[in-house]
């Protein structure tokens, strides 16, 4: 029991950790990094615990973050390939979309308008 309990401390831990370099990557401008720290995250939030309230908030704090992550990272896109009339570019910011709304079905309608947009 308290080799489990200290393994599921060391996952969230671990997490944390995850979350913090996410955040860091994400003002920094490293978009694809901070996607990529916070699916971590989440993964091991979710392999953490399900129900214990901590982890349950830390959980959905990530999964907000990564949305907005997806959010700017697709704009920051939409916005290079109109400057470069690259397709490329618009459909890699159209996947991004698509995984805003896996993580805030409230955008749905922003994500409406600029897949319009494109």
């Amino acid at each position: 029991m308290i080799a489990w309990q200290n393994s599921c401390k060391q996952r969230e831990l671990e997490a944390d950790n995850k979350k913090l370099n996410a955040h860091k990557a994400y003002l920094e401008g490293r978009y694809p990094e901070a996607i990529d720290l916070y699916l971590n995250a989440i993964d091991k939030y979710k392999k953490t615990s399900t129900s214990e309230p901590r982890v349950v908030a830390k959980l959905k704090d990530s999964q907000a973050k990564l949305s907005a992550v997806y959010k700017l990272h697709a704009e920051a896109l939409i916005k290079e390939a109109e400057e470069n009339e690259s397709v490329e570019l618009f459909v890699q910011a159209e996947v991004l979309l698509d995984e805003v709304i896996k993580f805030d079905k409230n955008l749905d309608q922003f994500v409406g308008e600029k897949k319009n947009e494109i």
